[in-house]
């Protein structure tokens, strides 16, 4: 059985053999890769040589209970070939059901959380992990929740040290380059929130990326884009406002986002967003926004608005709680007079 899946150059080096270079329109060289029958494919060859709490966990017959398994995952160390092989293999199956598995599905998500984050801490070079997230991210039909935690471990791996500036950028820009797909998903704020994370660690510690991986402004760019795209799920839209947020105080911080003012107003006079419930939730993540910001006006506007709302719809309620409390002067009571 061949698997294709697009990855970019900087994991040819030190990647299996077979690799096909197609030049593309885009900043990168996308390429190709045909993995056979011997190499990805969830085989009792590549199984009989896992280690047995490996084969527990993830093989075709793992039997024990669920929580024995998770267990095992969450306790795993040392990593040979063979059972980076099993466990990418069970973390590209579209199911439990079709990785041989029966399993209910929040343990299951516990299970392959654990994984991704036994992969992060081991030697596995973080090429190869890539080139097996990428094709899980390219999957439509894996759950979308495993998708969503492998944006986050891809993010998380760009901090390791084994990972090389070239394969950053490659990484940060295939971030960048996909967060507009899959819109109805929780994919594009997944990927926001990834990058912003990225970002502050950069503020945090600069020396250590011998430069800007994520930049501010392009990120502040991305944000309106993903909020501004149609059919978008409305937890991107809060997510996006949520890293705009943070971001455009170190970027630009004389000048707040337009986009955030009019997707709130938007958001609490008509009805641009529906269902409602998601609606008021995008209000919230806008009106923490404009309350964190330096222009009176701004937060005064959220002040004017939640107490036009008042508290009889889910939006009023929701803004009503994100304001400040005001602090009230407790009485001092007078001294006691020495009789």
């Amino acid at each position: 059985m061949k698997y294709r899946t697009k990855i970019l150059p900087s994991f040819r080096t030190g990647c299996c053999s077979g690799l096909d270079r197609v030049h593309s329109a885009n900043l990168w060289v996308a390429v190709c890769v045909f993995f056979t029958g011997s190499g990805y494919t969830l085989g009792q060859k590549n199984e009989q040589k896992a280690s047995p709490d490996v084969r527990r966990i993830v093989g075709q017959n793992a039997a024990a209970p669920s929580v024995q398994r998770l267990a095992l995952a969450e306790n795993l160390t040392l990593l040979s070939p063979s059972d980076t092989l099993l466990i990418f293999e069970y973390l590209k199956a579209t199911s439990a059901k079709s990785s041989g598995i029966v399993s209910d599905l929040q343990t299951e998500y516990k299970i392959k959380n654990a994984l991704l984050n036994c992969l992060r801490r081991s030697s596995v070079p973080a090429q190869k992990q890539f080139l097996c997230y990428i094709e899980i991210l390219e999957n439509p039909k894996i759950d979308i929740a495993i998708r969503d935690y492998v944006v986050q471990h891809m993010t998380g791996l760009l901090l390791r040290e084994d990972c090389s500036t070239t394969l950053r950028n490659d990484l940060t820009n295939y971030l960048f380059n996909n967060s507009g797909k899959h819109p109805a998903t929780t994919l594009p704020g997944t990927i926001l929130l990834s990058l912003n994370q990225v970002y502050q660690q950069q503020l945090r510690q600069p020396d250590f990326f011998y430069g800007k991986l994520v930049q501010g402004n392009r990120l502040l760019d991305t944000c309106k884009t993903v909020a501004g795209t149609g059919d978008i799920n409305p937890q991107n839209i809060a997510s996006a406002i949520a890293v705009a947020g943070e971001v455009y105080p170190t970027e630009t911080p004389d000048k707040f986002p337009e986009w955030i003012t009019e997707t709130f107003q938007q958001c609490t006079t008509g009805e641009s967003i529906k269902p409602n419930s998601e609606k008021a939730f995008v209000a919230l993540a806008g009106a923490r926004a404009l309350l964190d910001s330096k222009d009176s006006s701004l937060r005064g506007m959220v002040h004017s608005t939640a107490k036009k709302l008042g508290t009889s719809s889910l939006t009023g309620r929701l803004l009503n709680g994100a304001l400040p409390r005001r602090q009230t002067k407790q009485s001092v009571p007078a001294p006691k007079q020495l009789p």
